[in-house]
């Protein structure tokens, strides 16, 4: 996916691996913790190191922050029909936010995967 490409294309490549509009929206809070290495690390929103809704809120403003960066697929995922609505539920339920990314990333995950296959190593983690 390139971040020039259209929200016709963006959508298109996510459902043909299973993921829904919203669910696509839920992995974009990843832009919460993220910065753009090609624009000298900029960050997407004023609160690069929080996983909060700040990314979601800021990108619906006309224009970026001075400081931070923006994607133009992320402006128009935010204001296109398709993905408005869920775009502006997590600007107004941080909570919904995080817990949907968690169930996006955690499908993202298993792309490809037999998750039979798999072995679980997370008593290997302290504290898990």
């Amino acid at each position: 996916m390139c971040q020039t490409d259209s929200v016709d294309t963006i959508l298109e490549r996510f459902s043909e691996i299973g993921f829904s509009s919203d669910e696509l929206v839920a992995l974009l809070a990843s832009h919460s913790l993220a910065a753009a290495d090609a624009i000298n690390g900029q960050p997407f929103d004023s609160t690069p190191t929080i996983l909060d809704s700040q990314f979601f809120v800021e990108t619906q403003l006309e224009n970026a922050i001075p400081g931070e960066a923006r994607l133009p697929s992320d402006a128009a995922l935010a204001r296109d029909s398709r993905t408005a609505c869920t775009w502006q539920s997590f600007v107004e339920g941080e909570d919904q936010m995080r817990s949907a990314f968690a169930a996006a990333m955690l499908k993202l995950s298993l792309v490809a995967q037999d998750q039979s296959a798999l072995v679980d190593c997370s008593d290997v983690i302290p504290g898990a």
